[in-house]
C-alpha cells in the first residue's frame, strides 16, 4: 500500500507543477435521468435514477460532488460520491489524478479510491482515455480500464469501455472483465441522450437509456 501511494503522489508532484498566476473559479453542474443505474461495484441490474453533479475548479484543482438516487426498497437511498483532484497537460496528453469517497444516506461513509487518468486525442473525433483506480482500503484492489470515444459528427457519437480487474481476485470467480457500448445525441446546447448495453463475464448483459444536460 504504501509504496503504492508514494508512486501516486510522485506522479502528483511532477504533474501539478505551480498553479496559474491568473487562475479564476470555474463552475460547471449537469443532471440526468436513467432507466438503470449500473454500478460496476454492486450491481449490472440497477433501478431507475436522478442523477446529478456540481464541480468546481481552480487552476489545475478541482472539487465535486455528484449524488443518485438508489433503489427505495434497500437500505440505502441516496449515493454521494465527494472527488478532489487536479488536471495537467504534458505534450498531447492530459492526466487527471483523483480522490473520490463514496458516501450514502444510511450506512454513512463507506470507502475511497485514487484514480489517475491520462486522455489523448487522437484526432479531432477521437479520443482515448486509460484509467486505474486503487482502493487502499481493499487488499489487492486494481482496477483498469480504457475508453474511447468518436464524434459522428456534431450531434452524435459512439463511445465505449473496457475494463478489467488487474489486483487481487477470487479463483473460484475468476478475473472480472467488463465492457460497454453506447450512442449518444446531442440535444440543443446542452442536453444529450444515451442509449449504452454492459456486460461482463460475471454479470448478464443490460443496457439503459439516459437523458440530461450539462452546464
Amino acid at each position: 500500500m504504501i509504496g503504492r501511494l508514494f508512486v501516486a503522489f510522485s506522479v502528483a508532484g511532477c504533474l501539478l507543477g505551480a498553479a496559474p498566476a491568473m487562475a479564476e473559479v470555474e463552475l460547471s453542474y449537469g443532471f440526468a435521468a436513467t432507466t438503470n443505474y449500473v454500478d460496476a461495484y454492486e450491481t449490472f441490474d440497477g433501478p431507475p435514477a436522478l442523477q446529478g453533479y456540481v464541480e468546481g475548479g481552480y487552476g489545475p484543482f478541482y472539487v465535486g460532488l455528484w449524488a443518485s438516487t438508489l433503489d427505495p426498497d434497500d437500505t440505502n437511498e441516496i449515493e454521494f460520491d465527494l472527488s478532489v483532484g487536479a488536471l495537467r497537460t504534458i505534450g498531447e496528453v492530459e492526466f487527471n489524478l483523483s480522490y473520490t469517497r463514496f458516501i450514502y444516506d444510511d450506512s454513512g461513509d463507506c470507502c475511497g479510491e485514487f484514480g489517475l487518468a491520462a486522455e489523448f486525442a487522437v484526432s479531432e473525433s477521437l479520443i482515448l482515455v486509460t484509467n486505474v483506480e486503487y482502493d487502499p482500503q481493499e487488499e489487492g484492489s486494481l482496477w483498469t480500464e480504457v475508453d474511447a470515444a468518436f464524434a459522428i459528427d456534431d450531434q452524435w457519437a459512439v463511445s465505449g469501455a473496457l475494463g478489467a480487474d488487474t489486483g487481487d481476485f477470487e479463483p473460484e470467480l475468476g478475473r472480472e472483465v467488463e465492457w460497454d457500448l453506447g450512442v449518444t445525441r446531442s440535444v440543443g446546447e446542452s442536453g444529450w441522450i444515451d442509449v449504452r448495453f454492459y456486460d461482463s463475464n460475471q454479470e448478464h448483459w443490460t443496457w439503459a437509456l439516459s437523458a440530461g444536460m450539462d452546464f
